[in-house]
């Protein structure tokens, strides 16, 4: 089902962790033998680089590391999580208009069969 999209679609945009693709089946190289012309953005947690990019990230994650709930608890002994995803949005409003490949293809080949990651 994933390469007859493929075949008809212009970017693809995954959130997995580094790696993940590949062990589905699905690689950058792949994809190119079904759509040459695909871009491939890739936008996980921690980051395509750099020492968490294999972690998890989900958003009680982000609100921990980042102390807001210690902002949102009693003090540093009893920090207390948001009940709603209040770091999600964020980061993917940041990531869209971070990432290359995510908001309108900033510095994609533009006119030419060639695929992008």
């Amino acid at each position: 089902m994933f390469f007859k999209l493929l075949e008809v679609s212009d970017v693809v945009l995954e959130n997995f962790r580094p790696g993940t693709m590949e062990k589905m089946g699905f690689s950058y190289e792949k994809m190119c033998e079904v759509n040459p012309g695909i871009i491939l953005a890739s936008v996980s947690g921690f980051g395509q680089y750099g020492p968490y990019r294999d972690r998890q990230c989900f958003d009680p994650i982000i609100q921990a590391m980042s102390g807001i709930g210690h902002q949102t608890g009693r003090g540093f002994d009893q920090p207390v999580m948001s009940e709603g995803p209040i770091m999600d949005r964020p980061c993917r409003f940041a990531r869209y208009h971070r990432d290359p490949g995510s908001s309108a293809l900033p510095g994609a080949p533009q006119g030419t069969a060639n695929g992008w990651k």
